[in-house]
């Protein structure tokens, strides 16, 4: 039987107290590294909610100034790509098929009731671009291609994938809350160029197709913020449609012109390289009395309580 002397024993003894120190101290600094990961989503909630609904636009701007720096310093961290920001309610988030980017838009209404929209879009291998709202929509930006730092800015609410000349792209659907009186949808095009850098907008939608094609990078629909417009991509029909709008007097309470859904569509169908403008789309109009009217049934035989034929 080997034994030890007391400078041995002394020894394992202050060794198994260093380790067992040590993980009391990587414990330690893992929650305390939870912890801060856990203050840090915590904080951007409360600033999320703030920026969307606080009473005060001037708090809504700050709050979401704030937000936006946090946000953008969180999603540039290693790991944040598996991260779904499920706290964050007021955002909106898109992710490809292949989960290789994403795509983050979010906005702000001021005092004065005008929508400023922000976003970033976060690739798989870490990298982040900020989307700054620097662009308005005006007739030339339907033929323009723009980079991050010249965002048409917009709330995404959809996105499909779709394809150009050059690979993939997709079909970004997004809202403008406006100036309070007017607001906007859009339908913007995102691809990756060479370096994989983000460019918005593609020569997709086919506007006309005679001797002078007219084919724009990107489609947009001013309406009144009296009115709801549909703009989307439709899976059934397998197009992009939107309501058609047109001026009306004797709507808005100032007795300007405010532009409205008339009750007719227009679409975009895909034909292999286009999204080609439809016009008008046919419509069914349905009468109130061909929902209710139902064919009366050819009389038979008269028959009693108990189905027996009458007498006559």
């Amino acid at each position: 039987m080997v034994k030890y002397g007391p400078y041995f024993c002394s020894y394992r003894l202050g060794l198994n107290v260093k380790m067992m120190v040590l993980r009391i101290n990587f414990v330690l600094l893992l929650l305390v590294l939870i912890g801060a990961a856990g203050m840090a989503q915590h904080s951007l909630a409360f600033y999320n909610d703030v920026m969307v609904n606080a009473s005060d636009g001037r708090h809504r701007v700050e709050a979401a100034k704030v937000f936006t720096q946090s946000f953008l310093e969180e999603l540039r961290k290693s790991g944040s790509y598996n991260q779904p920001f499920l706290e964050l309610k007021w955002i909106s988030a898109k992710a490809d098929a292949d989960r290789s980017f994403r795509i983050f838009t979010w906005q702000v209404e001021d005092e004065k009731g005008k929508f400023q929209q922000y976003g970033a879009i976060q690739k798989k291998d870490g990298t982040v671009y900020e989307l700054k709202d620097k662009t308005a929509f005006e007739p030339d930006m339907e033929y323009a291609q723009l980079q991050p730092d010249q965002w048409l800015g917009a709330l995404y609410y959809n996105m499909i994938e779709t394809k150009t000349e050059k690979g993939k792209a997709w079909l970004l659907f997004g809202y403008d809350g406006g100036d309070g009186k007017n607001r906007l949808k859009v339908v913007d095009v995102l691809s990756f160029d060479k370096e994989g850098k983000p460019v918005f907008g593609a020569e997709l939608f086919l506007i006309s197709d005679g001797k002078r094609p007219d084919a724009k990078t990107r489609v947009g629909l001013r309406y009144s913020s009296l009115a709801n417009v549909n703009f989307n991509y439709n899976a059934a029909e397998e197009m992009i449609i939107h309501d058609y709008v047109v001026a009306r007097m004797g709507i808005d309470p100032e007795g300007n012109a405010a532009l409205v859904p008339d009750g007719t569509y227009t679409g975009y169908k895909w034909d292999g390289r286009y999204w080609k403008k439809i016009e008008q789309l046919p419509t069914q109009t349905t009468a109130p009395g061909d929902i209710f009217f139902q064919p009366k049934k050819e009389e038979g035989p008269k028959k009693d309580l108990f189905g027996r034929p009458k007498e006559k």
